[in-house]
């Protein structure tokens, strides 16, 4: 009986560990860096993402399998707050934007990361889910009014983003609205539906084909995650041995 309460003690604490890897996710991840495309106030494409400004817009920015990440504005430009987040379930997402308030949509075919292959947002779209409300978001190079988004331009989740407010956002990019919208019959949580892969990466919209998160830093917590590990073994082995 011992020896079966200990192993579920450990049991929770791994799961414990997990919970924590998976909430610290979001922080540092750039948005930009794994979408094949990012567009102002237009509709969302396979592996890709959108924001959107005004309320109007929603019905047509194809949500219905992406994760939609309600943000409030703060007195910093360019930083967001997180209000909620809402994940997909093949209905257009009931959101009504308030003053103040834009929309942050995340798309992937999976949540797999080891389907990243050949679903290159899927980093993307687990961090997005892994915001809580009063988190940061942090836009730079993104021009709202204009709807453009700059070659540079980053959206970074978490705490520690910087916002270099002497730097005005590039407006030269205009947001790709010509792409088509992908196609609503294949859900994005069905992994063995594929994404709309008629619509290629727009490199002049910034977005990296790479997946890895190239701004976060999460070492820490698999540090942590190894030596709590280690100290489970050890206990498990000597509560053994006793008995």
């Amino acid at each position: 009986m011992k020896k079966a309460l200990v192993i579920f003690s450990c049991l929770v604490l791994v799961l414990s560990l997990s919970v924590i890897s998976v909430s610290a996710a979001a922080d540092g991840y750039d948005f930009v860096s794994s979408a094949v495309q990012v567009v102002v106030n237009g509709s969302i494409v396979g592996e890709g993402v959108v924001i959107i400004t005004e309320s109007d817009n929603i019905p047509t920015a194809n949500l219905k399998w992406a994760v939609s990440v309600v943000l409030d504005a703060t007195e910093t430009e360019g930083v967001y707050s997180v209000a909620f987040v809402h994940v997909g379930d093949g209905n257009d997402p009931a959101i009504t934007l308030e003053e103040g308030q834009i929309l942050l949509g995340v798309h992937s075919a999976t949540s797999d990361p080891a389907q990243i292959d050949q679903y290159q947002n899927v980093n993307g779209k687990n961090a997005a889910m892994a915001l809580e409300q009063g988190d940061t978001v942090t836009f730079t190079g993104v021009d709202l009014e204009a709807g453009t988004v700059a070659a540079d331009a980053t959206i970074i989740a978490g705490g520690n983003a910087n916002v270099d407010e002497s730097t005005p956002a590039d407006e030269s990019t205009p947001a790709d609205e010509s792409v088509p919208a992908e196609d609503e019959s294949a859900p994005a949580d069905d992994e063995s539906a594929p994404a709309n892969e008629s619509a290629p990466a727009n490199t002049s919209d910034a977005v990296s084909e790479s997946g890895e998160n190239e701004g976060g830093n999460n070492t820490w917590i698999y540090i942590v995650c190894a030596v709590a590990a280690v100290v489970i073994v050890a206990v498990v082995v000597v509560m053994v041995k006793k008995k």
